[in-house]
């Protein structure tokens, strides 16, 4: 417990350091001093008991180094320290979303070349497909008027299975994309609130609705517990938005 204790101290002591360190530096370290900004309006807030622990690891302790926000905190700075900004995720999204639309156009035209003529596919299907005594003389003779002979309608279902193998690999990739474009959303809205020192606030809204859902009986929410959270929250949150701002809000210098 001791260890737990000294650790936490020791995290935000680190912290406090970082952001002094920072503020010396000038307006060059502006996107990292928010960063560092913002873990410690989440540290103060967490502290007051406005929001819930999350672990990274459910089976340890819960530290400061075991949590999932400051560890998202932390691989947000590791990007931006990386040359990441808001412009070039824009960009990453855009140009994901034309390469998404890209793959799914040609998966119409992989399906559409395979079969150029579906009801004559059909029909072909029906005929060389089907047990003799199933076949229907009016399909033998559209394909005899088409000149759709066995050859070319096994030749059309090989192409089927083929376009289909491609297809199955295309919507592979489309799929990894909408993950990579998602986790790409996710980066940019954290970024931007971090920019509008809005990210904690954020937290604190999604916890109080969360908070305020809790139900009883038909439906109706519980005015006593649910009211109590949310003035209880709000307050805390306007006492650390006093905090962060007189203490430690960064301007940067004046060209």
């Amino acid at each position: 417990m001791r260890n737990r204790i000294d650790n936490k101290t020791s995290y935000e002591v680190g912290i406090d350091e970082k952001l002094k360190s920072l503020k010396a530096t000038g307006s060059n370290n502006v996107l990292e001093y928010r960063v560092y900004e913002t873990v410690r309006q989440y540290i103060i807030t967490f502290k007051k008991g406005v929001l819930p622990a999350r672990k990274i690891k459910p089976q340890k302790p819960f530290t400061w180094i075991n949590d999932s926000e400051l560890d998202k905190l932390s691989a947000l700075n590791k990007k931006i320290n990386a040359g990441v900004t808001i412009e070039s995720l824009r960009n990453d999204l855009a140009d994901s979303e034309r390469s998404i639309t890209q793959m799914e156009n040609r998966i119409e035209q992989l399906r559409n070349n395979a079969i150029p003529d579906k009801d004559l596919f059909d029909v072909a299907e029906r005929w060389y497909d089907s047990p003799s005594y199933k076949r229907n003389r009016d399909d033998l003779e559209i394909l005899e008027r088409y000149e759709y002979t066995s050859d070319k309608y096994y030749s059309q279902k090989r192409a089927i299975v083929e376009n289909e193998t491609v297809i199955a690999d295309v919507e592979k990739s489309i799929s990894e994309k909408r993950a990579k474009q998602k986790d790409t959303s996710e980066t940019l809205t954290d970024f931007e609130q971090i920019v509008s020192h809005t990210y904690v606030d954020a937290l604190v809204t999604v916890e109080k609705n969360r908070r305020q859902s809790e139900i009883i009986g038909n439906g109706v929410k519980s005015t006593d517990s649910s009211m109590a959270d949310s003035m209880k929250i709000d307050k805390i949150a306007d006492k650390v938005a006093e905090v962060v701002e007189g203490k430690s809000a960064y301007k940067p210098p004046k060209r």
